[in-house]
């Protein structure tokens, strides 16, 4: 039973225009810098925007799933943190755990995550380049794991998603 996970175009399109207001923000910025704090608001705001624009343009013309689960193994495509395919074999184990992050005004917001743990030597990790490879270590860092999925971008729990890589891939090891 392969898994795929596509994220919406309606959402890929939002988060487009979303980017395109924040290169028009940080233009308007430019345009009118009388300090110091314009101009880096302005530069920000155009390269972050500028992002945001290439990596959801990209996104609706060339959609495709964000995470497939299959015979061989994941495939990860949600972010630019993203591996891309590791086999089964070079999964050492996955671990369901809780994010804590503290949001406007106090609130704390808790995000449920699949880490997966790649074993060492991994050569879809070590293949991957090396912008993604730091982004890994960075996300190791500060997530509990180099590579996480978000319960919120799936259409069903974290629980279902291990249920169907055990399917695919018995000898899974799940941490708790």
């Amino acid at each position: 039973m392969i898994t795929e996970i596509f994220t919406p175009r309606l959402r890929l399109l939002r988060f487009l225009v979303v980017s395109a207001v924040f290169i028009a923000g940080g233009v308007g910025l430019l345009s009118d810098a009388a300090d110091l704090r314009q101009r880096v608001g302005g530069v920000l705001g155009v390269a972050l925007g500028g992002v945001g624009v290439l990596l959801f343009g990209v996104r609706l013309l060339f959609w495709g799933p964000v995470l497939r689960v299959d015979l061989v193994g994941i495939t990860d495509r949600a972010s630019l943190a993203s591996p891309g395919q590791i086999r089964w074999d070079e999964i050492d184990n996955v671990k369901i755990y809780t994010v804590t992050v503290r949001g406007t005004h106090g609130r704390t917001i808790k995000r449920r995550m699949l880490g997966v743990y790649p074993r060492a030597g991994s050569t879809s990790v070590g293949s991957a380049g090396p912008v993604r490879r730091l982004l890994m270590r960075l996300n190791g860092r500060f997530a509990d794991a180099p590579i996480n999925i978000a319960e919120s971008t799936l259409p069903f729990t974290l629980e279902e998603l291990v249920d169907r890589m055990r399917q695919l891939c018995p000898t899974l090891q799940v941490r708790h």
